[in-house]
């Protein structure tokens, strides 16, 4: 409800960008002449009408159907109203009145975490509808079987808790699931602040199976197992063993029970404030088989190693704010959403995270197959590291990708996508070329660079693998394995390789030389380096926002978080706000690559050099800047020049530029679209090759692909 408010309502910022994600349905508006502002635009939604329903207000990237191109822009449905209408009734149910419960340790409970109160909790669920458990650890070794208005309350979900010991014997086996609490059918249940740990060798256990009806609740429930469990005492449970690469003990294996949370069976009702980051789940939530209106309010899923949720033979649910986290250990393979023969569900504000310590790529985010009329208002698809998903989602009945990470609304209709053809390539595309497969069969593959020759080299960063494809005879050669991740590559003058490496040092070699021909490049003072051509990243990753901002760090103001990096603004000048202490410089003398933080994970190394752009992507902000270089190689005057920008940036000899962010987006020197370049795979380097610089090569996951353009790439001589 808006009353009263005299000027705008909201003010929408970045109103171009795609990360700009505004939603509102159903929202009451009584005297608000003006609704919302758009910064950028200057443009305003103006409701003369007293009172009126904004009954759906989107702006952002739009996509209106599987296979509909995504276009940013603001769609609206205002309606008058003749008066103001009832409050919505709340889908929090309020808990019965203190007077009327009963206090479970009052009733025989031990809450020891040693004594079974598997009697006490039973006979107390038969005399008494409100019981409250104190704080306490309360073992179990049967079902807890609610009554349908039963009512269970804790003091929080930390400190009381449903608990099972290991091997507990009615949840072993191999054999049908096994509810630790089960609310039945139809049931008017709540339960709040109540931690459940079904501990961790259990195999049949799940921890709650739901059943209750639409007027049910459970909030501020804990899954426990895995991350942010402690013991009795206080101290944390390990999540890891020594090396972090797998669970703390042999015989507690992740993924080795069923679902933390299991609503089925016609369950349904409202779940508010849930964190399930167990890691010896299946998954944290998992929905079936019911047509009862569901809500899940502000949930948490985690650090699981195949699913984390799980709609299957769903509708009519509403999921608001859910976010999934995905750790390198134990769910680097872990798919966040699945929904399968579901219909009539939205998803607002659907966050899906992998963490820095990533090392390897998953390819989808959201998968669906079979299901119709889905609503997603909100996705945001993100990861420090370059292994993000590379779909945002799939659709498994049409082998259908979506790959923009940022959406302020997707509808998912159920009918076969829409085929848009691609922007007409004749502008940039050779006659009759098309995008090709080069070759195929790896892991993740980018930090391509191009020697005089024309020749493609590109990396493959887990396995440490350099390799090179020679247009020529179009065969592909290993041309390094090293000890060290390698990065990025780029060639200085004299066709030396230069390296950089995940230590963010830098290396060096001539690719035709023995395996004993490697260098390791000392940082050198900024003084006495003559190099005349600077490298630089093609991308940054500022989750702060702060792209274009430079501080100055000095021994007595150093950066203070990971994300602290090196601003490139002025970075050589005596003036600078953050000057550069050390440099690398290249075998030659020709080239030099300023040392920085941001070499640790910069995919795409470009020349900067004077008289020419240099265009550097915003990767966390998902746009391209153009700078101009000064003559010592730094940057100056940054201008937006496009609204997508990910991990590199190419330019042909019009001066074209060629974006790659989902497909691969080419630009005229205006920042005008002028085509688009649809890749069967996600597109992360681009770079022109071959002895007329005419082949466009991308490297684009597990495949490199190429296709020949009109114009030659852009030749830096100087």
């Amino acid at each position: 409800l808006f009353e009263n408010v005299s000027g705008p309502a909201i003010i929408i910022s970045n109103d171009y960008n795609a990360r700009m994600q505004f939603n509102m349905k159903n929202d009451v508006c009584i005297d608000v002449p003006v609704l919302a502002f758009f910064r950028e635009s200057k443009k305003q939604i103006n409701v003369p009408d007293g009172i009126y329903s904004v009954e759906d207000l989107s702006h952002g990237l739009q996509i209106a159907d599987l296979g509909y191109t995504p276009e940013i822009k603001t769609i609206q449905k205002i309606k008058p109203l003749q008066k103001t209408p009832p409050i919505l009734k709340s889908d929090i149910p309020a808990l019965p009145p203190c007077t009327n419960w009963v206090n479970l340790i009052s009733l025989g409970a031990k809450g020891d975490g040693k004594t079974d109160d598997t009697g006490a909790l039973k006979k107390a669920i038969d005399m008494y509808p409100a019981i409250y458990l104190p704080t306490g650890r309360y073992l179990v070794t049967q079902t807890i079987e609610l009554k349908p208005n039963t009512v269970l309350i804790g003091l929080n979900p930390v400190t009381t808790q449903i608990v099972l010991e290991d091997k507990t014997p009615a949840f072993g086996g191999v054999g049908s699931p096994k509810a630790v609490l089960e609310a039945p059918k139809g049931g008017s249940n709540i339960v709040t602040g109540i931690g459940l740990d079904p501990g961790a060798d259990n195999n049949r256990a799940v921890a709650a199976k739901w059943m209750a009806g639409t007027n049910s609740l459970m909030n501020d429930v804990r899954f426990l197992g895995g991350h942010g469990t402690y013991n009795a005492d206080g101290s944390p449970v390990s999540v890891y063993n020594e090396f972090r690469n797998g669970p703390p003990e042999r015989n507690r294996k992740w993924d080795s029970e069923y679902w933390s949370l299991w609503i089925t069976n016609g369950g349904g009702g409202t779940f508010k404030d849930i964190w399930t980051p167990n890691t010896f789940a299946q998954a944290g939530i998992y929905v079936s088989d019911t047509k009862t209106p569901g809500r899940l309010y502000a949930v948490s899923i985690e650090h699981h190693v195949r699913n984390e949720v799980i709609f299957k033979n769903v509708s009519n649910w509403n999921i608001y704010d859910m976010q999934m986290e995905e750790e390198s250990a134990e769910s680097a393979h872990a798919l966040p959403l699945r929904i399968e023969h579901c219909g009539n569900l939205t998803f607002a504000n659907l966050f899906l995270y992998r963490v820095i310590r990533m090392i390897s790529p998953f390819p989808n985010g959201v998968v669906l197959n079979d299901s119709k009329n889905i609503e997603f208002d909100g996705i945001h698809v993100y990861s420090p590291t370059k292994f993000s998903y590379d779909n945002t989602v799939y659709d498994q009945s049409y082998d259908f990708q979506i790959r923009d990470r940022e959406i302020s609304r997707l509808n998912v209709s159920g009918n076969s996508p829409h085929r848009n053809s691609s922007a007409n390539l004749s502008s940039i595309a050779a006659p009759g070329a098309k995008i090709e497969k080069v070759i195929g069969g790896f892991e993740f593959i980018d930090g391509a660079a191009v020697d005089s020759k024309g020749n493609l080299y590109f990396v493959d960063t887990r396995w440490r693998s350099i390799y090179k494809w020679s247009p020529d005879n179009n065969k592909l050669s290993l041309v390094r394995e090293l000890l060290v991740e390698p990065i990025a590559l780029v060639f200085d003058q004299a066709d030396n390789l230069l390296v950089t490496t995940s230590e963010g040092g830098v290396v060096a070699f001539n690719p035709d030389s023995s395996e004993e021909d490697i260098t390791i490049l000392n940082a050198v003072s900024p003084d006495s380096v003559n190099a005349k051509i600077a490298v630089l990243p093609a991308h940054r990753w500022r989750d702060e926002h702060d792209f274009l901002t430079v501080t100055t760090y000095t021994k007595d103001n150093p950066p203070t978080t990971h994300s602290s990096f090196t601003a490139y603004l002025s970075y050589r000048s005596k003036e600078a706000f953050n000057p550069l202490k050390e440099e690398f410089m290249s075998p030659d003398g020709s080239t030099f690559i300023p040392q920085c933080e941001d070499l640790r994970r910069a995919f795409s190394l470009r020349k900067a050099v004077p008289g020419y752009p240099f265009y550097m992507a915003d990767e966390f902000d998902q746009r391209t800047f153009m700078f101009s270089v000064n003559p010592d190689g730094s940057l100056s005057e940054p201008k937006l020049f496009a609204e997508r920008g990910e991990l590199d940036a190419a330019v042909d000899s019009k001066g074209n530029v060629y974006i790659p962010a989902g497909n691969v987006f080419v630009y005229d020197k205006s920042g005008k679209q002028i085509a688009e370049i649809e890749v069967p795979e996600r597109p992360s380097n681009i770079v022109f090759g071959g002895k007329d610089r005419k082949t466009l090569f991308i490297t684009a996951r597990s495949s490199l692909y190429k296709i020949n353009t009109r114009y030659s790439g852009r030749r830096i001589t100087k």
